[in-house]
């Protein structure tokens, strides 16, 4: 290389550590991003990445820039090298092939050019096995600003299957514990705990208990972690845990605040800690040993590892034809829906006051993360400071996030990993909850909404105290009625869902949920038909076409709305009547399609995004949808900034294929 090319990268690279540090508020406040730094690999102390990203909450990323389409070599030379400060090893390097016209730029000029979000061509390389590498684009470039950088950093960090690999070990653990627990204690009291928690089976109750308790203590760490003043785990200390030494600890948090994490947690330790403590203490020290796996195992504050637990664990959801959304799809979906132009004031830290973001199946919580996430992003680029970020998510998680789900482990995930988002900073009450299918009053889990404002928290019944808004509404219990979830009509700006496909055909039925009894379900069929009589729905298209219906009749004027729908959806007939909905009440519509795979975990069928925008004008003529078909399924994150402006500019043709 040419001294004059190698100074010019070297202007370009501290240009772009500096832009890329002021992207992230956090990685200025933490200064994670080292350029050409010398005695920072171990075993090489005058080997300088050009860039390394040391963010504490995610494993190390280094970049490789070259002026030039060959930037791979150096890039795939930092894969497996380590990090002398921390031992971490580097599976993930990102090669930079920086535009020519920057050549002709001073160091001024390129900071000035790439805080205008002038694009640069990247392209990721991970290593996600001992003999297998990955390269996306397979081949070429991705195309984006110094902001889509900053994102696929912080999102593909760790290769998925590390993530999966870590999970199932993890999945299977809270199965043996909570096989445990139930052994130790008498039918009676297990029938009285699964009563207590709203399970319909003594196992499943365990099983959540577990995950409540799992969930707690990772959410313990990460708060450690973030420098919060909690009590430390105790990872070093003897074969059991004292249950009242644990519920005191989780005392302390809750005196500051995390309620929807702690409160049940703690309400179940004290119950069955109370009444067999040492086989208590037993699954205690069994659920520390699988945080220290975790936390061994670099996944990151940035993983969520609900997201990847609780497929393995839910025992009903393809009888139920309830999917979860894979996280790469979901950042697709978002990144559709949420344009940066929508609004000018992202830069507000109270915006989540006024803005409301729902996904009403919201299973982990998947669509809600990616939708937040992206909102976060926004704030950041129009100048969000660590300062700013903390009220920022505290208006978020109190009031601007709407997420109901009729799965405990499900919705508990969710708020968790919502929580996760932050810097282990307190909130309030959240919005987000576990909603009844069933009983005696056959309530059909969200779509009750079709007939009320707000629907009680179970979580609320659990703890007796709510992790929603309280509320007024009609409930099987008069102890739910003061913790409930209000979605008022016409009240959302953005519906983001991937909602259960289930219909009463086909070898299918509707609620067929775990425990449900065929007396009961039938009941809740009936009142899923009361429901939706008027509404422009058939019900043999299934329940998402009823969804649709009911994020019709929430997203406000200009809303918008991002759904995974069945592909069927497209041209069934029992869609006809949604489709001529979806047309005359909304505008702006794309439906995005992939040739070679589903948007869901394990469906085995084919699957379409939809995302429109809810007209404020209703006199204008029916709207075209505007179809894409991409010839493959992104599978990772931090893809989608690039795929979604593809997508944005196919639709200006009728349909197109990418």
């Amino acid at each position: 290389m040419q001294r004059k090319d190698r100074v010019k990268e070297n202007e370009f690279n501290f240009a772009l550590g500096e832009v890329l540090r002021d992207a992230k508020a956090n990685w200025r406040r933490m200064d994670c991003v080292h350029v050409e730094r010398t005695d920072i690999i171990a075993g090489n102390a005058s080997l300088s990445p050009d860039i390394l990203v040391l963010d504490p909450r995610m494993p190390p990323v280094a970049i490789e820039c070259e002026f030039g389409s060959r930037p791979d070599g150096d890039a795939l030379g930092r894969i497996g090298l380590k990090v002398k400060e921390t031992g971490h090893e580097i599976r993930t390097a990102l090669a930079v092939s920086v535009p020519d016209r920057f050549r002709r730029m001073n160091g001024r000029e390129i900071r000035s050019a790439l805080r205008r979000r002038e694009s640069i061509a990247f392209a990721l390389h991970q290593q996600t096995s001992s003999s297998i590498r990955r390269r996306f684009p397979i081949v070429g470039f991705a195309w984006g600003s110094v902001s889509d950088l900053s994102r696929l950093v912080s999102a593909a960090a760790l290769p998925k299957e590390y993530v999966e690999a870590v999970a199932e070990k993890v999945a299977q653990r809270v199965e043996q514990t909570a096989a445990i627990l139930q052994s130790k204690l008498p039918e009676d009291q297990t029938i009285q705990i699964a009563r207590e928690i709203y399970q319909r089976s003594p196992f499943t109750a365990f099983r959540t208990t577990i995950v409540l308790w799992l969930n707690a203590l990772l959410t313990q760490q990460r708060l450690v972690r973030q420098g919060v003043d909690v009590p430390p785990i105790d990872f070093m200390g003897k074969d059991s845990v004292q249950p009242s030494a644990l519920a005191a600890d989780w005392s302390a948090i809750l005196r500051q605040n995390w309620n929807s994490i702690f409160e049940p947690a703690a309400a179940v330790l004290r119950q069955i800690g109370s009444l067999h403590p040492g086989a208590t203490g037993q699954v205690l020290r069994h659920l520390i040993r699988e945080v220290e796996r975790i936390e061994t195992s670099q996944l990151g504050l940035y993983i969520s590892i609900g997201a990847e637990l609780f497929p393995k664990l839910s025992e009903d959801r393809k009888e139920s034809a309830a999917f979860y959304t894979t996280p790469s799809a979901a950042e697709l979906l978002a990144a559709l829906t949420i344009s940066f132009a929508d609004r000018a004031d992202w830069a507000d830290a109270d915006l989540f006051r006024r803005l409301r973001m729902a996904d009403l199946a919201c299973g982990t919580g998947t669509l809600l993360r990616a939708g937040y996430a992206r909102a976060q992003d926004f704030h950041e680029q129009s100048g969000g400071t660590p300062d700013t970020l903390l009220a920022f998510h505290r208006a978020a998680m109190e009031e601007g996030l709407i997420g109901t789900d009729v799965s405990p482990i499900a919705s508990h995930f969710a708020a968790s990993s919502l929580a996760a988002i932050g810097q282990g900073d307190a909130y309030g009450d959240t919005q987000i909850g576990w909603v009844k299918v069933g009983g005696s009053n056959a309530l059909t889990g969200s779509l009750e909404y079709l007939a009320a404002g707000s629907i009680p928290d179970l979580f609320g019944g659990v703890v007796g105290a709510a992790s929603g808004r309280s509320a007024s509404s009609p409930s099987d219990s008069s102890d739910l009625q003061k913790h409930s979830i209000s979605v008022p009509d016409a009240s959302l700006d953005y519906v983001l869902m991937n909602p259960p496909y289930s219909r009463t055909r086909g070898g299918q039925s509707a609620f067929d949920i775990a425990g449900l009894k065929d007396r009961e379900r039938a009941a809740c069929q009936k009142r899923w038909r009361e429901l939706t009589e008027g509404e422009p729905v058939s019900n043999q298209a299934g329940m998402a076409a009823s969804f649709l219906a009911l994020a019709r009749q929430k997203v406000k004027p200009g809303g918008k709305i991002g759904f995974v729908l069945p592909l069927t959806a497209a041209f069934a007939d029992a869609y006809s009547r949604t489709r001529q909905m979806i047309q005359e009440e909304f505008e702006n519509i794309i439906a995005v399609t992939a040739s070679d795979g589903s948007l869901s975990a394990d469906t085995g069928m084919q699957e379409m995004l939809l995302t429109a925008t809810r007209r404020k004008d209703k006199s204008r003529a029916s709207s075209p949808i505007r179809c894409v078909t991409l010839r493959s399924v992104p599978s990772r994150l931090g893809e989608a900034g690039e795929v979604a402006r593809a997508i944005r500019e196919a639709v200006r043709k009728v349909s197109s294929t990418l």
